[in-house]
């Protein structure tokens, strides 16, 4: 393994992941409400899993929540969990 890749922030340790938690995210109430909103918007009983696309999700409030884990996972630890 590289020198550069054991830098890298995705190479960390379980003692790491715990002391430092900047990679869980937490959805407040507005963005909770707003996911919820944005699910219950977009099922459709006819459509399959593969048939929706991003424009048939707002996400509002908890869009910069998501966005920021995503980035995470690419750039970053490569792992984030979003809850609530």
């Amino acid at each position: 393994m590289s020198a550069a890749a054991l830098k890298s922030r995705a190479a960390w340790s379980a003692a790491e992941l715990r002391d430092d938690t900047s990679w869980i995210y937490t959805l407040d109430e507005h963005a909770q409400r707003d996911l919820a909103a944005a699910v219950r918007k977009a099922r459709d009983r006819e459509k399959t899993l593969f048939d929706y696309e991003r424009t048939d999700f707002d996400f509002g409030a908890a869009w910069p929540i998501i966005a920021a884990a995503l980035q995470e996972t690419k750039r970053g630890r490569g792992i984030a969990i979003v809850h609530r």
